[in-house]
């Protein structure tokens, strides 16, 4: 059950027992991929509907199985083509994820970690999302620090009872 323009998403009424009396609470269900990211700002723009997504064999060890099913997902995602994206979101997500696009800008995702397909997709299109937020993340500017007074004079006290220490260790000329 969808409501408005939340797509994916769904509003539940549930019914809870308690040992006298029961709860009614409202729970919104997220789509199943979304167990596996911890921010969820991009998830209201729908990507995946963007993305291509195909499935494949899975290489290694595995026997019969792995020969007989695709369970290896690959995402496809075309950064400059994106209709959702802002430019300016393009823009940074371009120049912050060079080394992982292809010439043409189109961001190539696999995941073959489970023998399930469905596992695989959800995982690759968590994947996809976690990377993007990444990107999109605004870099955090370095606030100056100063030491102050009570440490610097703290660590030369300490300097110096090791420099007088070493003094009393010195060869004296007892001539």
């Amino acid at each position: 059950m969808t409501r408005g323009g939340e797509q994916g998403t769904c509003v539940i009424f549930a019914i809870r027992y308690s040992t006298y009396f029961f709860h009614l609470s409202l729970v919104t269900c997220h789509p199943p991929w979304t167990r596996y990211i911890c921010n969820m700002s991009l998830i209201n723009l729908n990507l995946e509907k963007e993305c291509k997504i195909k499935a494949t064999r899975s290489g290694g060890a595995g026997g019969q199985h792995v020969n007989k099913v695709s369970s290896k997902i690959e995402i496809m995602f075309d950064i400059p083509n994106s209709k959702l994206l802002s430019d300016e979101q393009k823009n940074i997500l371009l120049v912050k994820l060079d080394s992982r696009l292809t010439n043409e800008g189109v961001l190539r995702i696999t995941e073959d970690g489970d023998r399930s397909q469905h596992e695989n997709r959800e995982q690759a299109i968590a994947k996809l999302y976690t990377i993007l937020e990444n990107a999109l993340k605004p870099v955090k500017k370095r606030k100056k620090t100063r030491i102050s007074k009570s440490v610097k004079e703290k660590r030369f006290v300490g300097k110096k009872k090791v420099s007088d220490k070493k003094k009393l260790r010195r060869d004296k000329n007892f001539d």
